[in-house]
């Protein structure tokens, strides 16, 4: 095994071979043309060489050409091969080396296979070979393991099983079918290397080419050189090291993530007794881990994460006491996390996420006080967060959300200081928010949201002068909000959505210029929108202040919002117009008013808002007509202008709106009739202009029905005529 720095013995070889022929010079092409016997392949080529003649003759060279047609691997296919993810080094040759070779200008063409040409055939045969014994090497080998449809050599098998049988049971032998039958059937009969049981290498080849066959690895994204001749520790993301004894290379390392491997991982890989890292994420294997893990006594790193493995985390993993990566993330594992886990002194990253696991964290946790990453998240992990926790004082991130667990926030976190990731949401938690959250000074991010936390909100989080996620929501949080959160300098996202807070937007949060998001929603805020405040918070994204009580107007600073996306205000007890000044917010793609009380909504200037997709403006006191300029609106999906005091005619303008799919009208006094170019919005879901003083015939949209129009409703009962509407009040 080389690089590019240290090249294989092989290549060694073929650089002494073709330094002997220095009248020889070997072209690289990499047009790739196919090389016939007898006739040149270069484009225009002229007179047949002496090599071409002799081609024609000399039934050695002609055979060797044959050969080299005749592999499956054959050199059309390296340019592929460079193309893929590193592997081993190789030689990038084409086929039509033969006709390449400049010969010696003094060479006499003057018969067809004279003596100095027969030998330059030779050699050119000679240099051939020694292309034949690099390329065999250097270039990813042909598996030798076509044809094991029987065992040729029953006596080898049988002194060959003898060996096996130390790490693999007798019945699997029994099953001509079973990875392991097939791995010894391969070292039986295919395998060029014929080791023999007394290698000290024997066992951990047979090991790796039962892993082979039982994870399909033909179906493998990349197996370059496994079940070649080549050293096993060549085999593609294997890994060795010497060792100081006779038993030579050792397999510590086996990196096969995102492979495409499929089926259940061989306990006879828990032989492997010198593995150090075995990576196997992002597959496809499915069964139980092997329960004799722990016999693998030097693994430091296992991931198996992204896969479907099921059944519990066997007892005997405990055993690997020098295991410092732990991730089970994302399969289908059950039981619970043993005691046991405070054997593992030596864990710096534990990964068990979204799994099905059950019970409560294990008091012997705080054992592993080099813990730096744990994330036990998207379980069923009921009970309480045990305050041995308080030990684990080098914890960076813990992830306890989306589990069952209940009680209060565990004083022993507060002992963590090293902790920046602290997801604690979407649990059963109760008490209050401690006030010692604030001595975290490098918390990062803070989430506690969508569990049953009451009380205030603790003033002290205004020391995390790192933080910039604040996440609180969905709990029982009364009070007002803290002016020291406005003192958050790199603060980006704070949700205090669905508690009960009241009082009014703090004036400091003008100093928040890097906060992006903004969800107020669903608490009991009053007062009004002062704009020395919300034009500060000049980096804003998205503001919900929906379901307040909020007063007053408008503010014409948040106009000033240039990076405003979604602008969510509804059901509060807003008046006046929307502001000439919103016509400069050209990022705005939602604007949601509904359930105010605006008598006013649409200016020349609020058409400037191209990328609006989203508008709401129903239920509130808007007296006016609907604008033709709405037309100009290209990327509207939603246009919700219902239990208002519109007046006149549907545009026929809207018909332009291609993108539209929520249209409604309802509970206006719209007169005249339906304009039948709406009937090209072929991505209307729901249409509503029911409740209005429309007349006619509505059946211009019933086209529309056998598409994705799903409801149409009308005053079909009245003065509209319709054969297609879902419901006609």
């Amino acid at each position: 095994k080389g690089d590019i720095d240290n090249p294989i013995p092989y290549d060694e070889r073929l650089a002494a071979a073709l330094a002997e022929f220095d009248e020889v010079d070997f072209e690289y092409d990499d047009d790739d043309l196919l090389l016939n016997a007898g006739v040149s392949s270069l484009p225009g080529a002229a007179a047949k060489s002496p090599m071409e003649r002799c081609l024609e003759s000399d039934s050695t060279l002609q055979m060797l050409v044959r050969e080299w047609d005749n592999n499956p691997r054959s050199l059309k296919k390296m340019d592929e091969y460079e193309r893929e993810p590193p592997r081993p080094p190789r030689l990038s040759v084409a086929r039509n080396f033969l006709t390449n070779m400049r010969l010696d200008d003094k060479m006499s063409f003057s018969s067809l296979c004279s003596t100095r040409a027969r030998r330059m055939a030779i050699i050119g045969i000679t240099v051939g070979i020694a292309l034949v014994i690099a390329l065999a090497t250097s270039i990813p080998m042909w598996r030798s393991a076509s044809n094991l449809s029987t065992v040729k050599n029953r006596s080898r098998f049988s002194n060959l099983m003898e060996t096996a049988l130390q790490v693999s049971s007798s019945e699997s032998f029994q099953n001509q079918n079973s990875p392991q039958f097939k791995a010894l059937r391969w070292m039986t009969d295919a395998d060029d290397v014929s080791m023999e049981t007394d290698s000290p290498r024997f066992l951990q080849r047979y090991i790796l080419a039962v892993l082979f066959f039982a994870l399909e690895g033909d179906s493998w994204n990349r197996n370059d050189y496994w079940l070649t001749q080549a050293s096993e520790c060549e085999w593609q993301y294997v890994t060795c090291a010497y060792e100081t004894n006779e038993s030579g290379e050792s397999v510590t390392e086996i990196t096969l993530y995102s492979n495409n491997l499929q089926g259940s991982i061989p306990s006879e890989l828990t032989f492997l007794s010198r593995l150090k890292i075995l990576d196997l994420d992002t597959n496809k294997l499915t069964g139980r881990i092997p329960s004799d893990i722990g016999q693998l006594t030097e693994l430091r790193d296992l991931r198996l994460q992204d896969n479907r493995l099921t059944g519990e985390i066997p007892s005997s993993i405990y055993q690997c006491k020098q295991l410092y990566i732990l991730s089970l993330a994302r399969n289908e594992l059950t039981g619970t996390i043993s005691e046991d886990i405070g054997f593992l002194t030596a864990l710096e990253q534990v990964f068990i996420d979204s799994n099905a696991l059950k019970g409560a964290i294990p008091e012997t946790i705080g054992n592993l006080v080099k813990m730096q990453q744990l994330y036990l998240d998207g379980n069923g992990i009921s009970g309480t967060i045990p305050d041995t926790i308080s030990s684990m004082t080098a914890l960076e991130e813990i992830g306890l959300h989306d589990n069952l667990i209940e009680g209060v926030i565990s004083y022993g976190l507060s002992k963590c200081l090293s902790l920046q990731n602290l997801y604690l949401d979407n649990n059963t938690m109760t008490g209050s928010i401690p006030d010692w959250i604030g001595d975290l000074g490098l918390l990062v991010d803070l989430r506690l949201s969508s569990n049953k936390l009451d009380g205030n909100i603790p003033s002290s989080i205004g020391n995390l002068a790192n933080l910039q996620v604040l996440y609180l929501d969905s709990n029982m949080l009364t009070g007002s909000i803290p002016r020291t959160l406005g003192d958050l300098p790199n603060i980006e996202e704070i949700e205090l959505f669905r508690n009960r807070l009241q009082g009014t937007i703090p004036s400091t949060f003008a100093y928040l210029d890097k906060l992006e998001i903004l969800y107020l929603d669903n608490n009991l805020l009053t007062g009004k929108l002062a704009g020395s405040v919300i034009q500060g918070m000049r980096s804003l994204k998205y503001l919900y202040l929906s379901v307040n009580k909020i007063t007053g107007t408008l503010p014409p600073a948040l106009g000033k919002l240039n990076k405003l996306s979604k602008l969510h205000i509804q059901q509060n007890k807003l008046t006046g117009s929307i502001p000439t000044e919103f016509g400069v917010m050209t990022s705005l793609e939602e604007l949601l008013l509904n359930g105010n009380k605006l008598s006013s909504a649409f200016s020349s200037e609020f058409f400037s808002m191209e990328r609006l997709k989203k508008i709401d403006f129903s239920n509130n006191d808007i007296s006016e007509t609907i604008p033709a300029a709405l037309g100009r609106l290209s990327n509207l999906t939603s246009l919700v202008l219902s239990n208002n005091l519109y007046t006149g005619s549907i545009p026929t303008e809207l018909g332009t709106l291609v993108s539209l799919q929520l249209l409604d009208l309802a509970v206006n006094t719209i007169t005249g009739t339906i304009p039948t170019e709406l009937s090209n919005l072929m991505q209307l879901i729901e249409v509503s202009l029911s409740d209005n003083g429309l007349e006619g015939s509505a059946d211009g949209l019933c086209g529309l029905r056998a598409g994705s129009l799903a409801t149409y409703e009308t005053d079909c009962k009245e003065a509209v005529t319709c054969n297609c509407c879902t419901f006609c009040p």
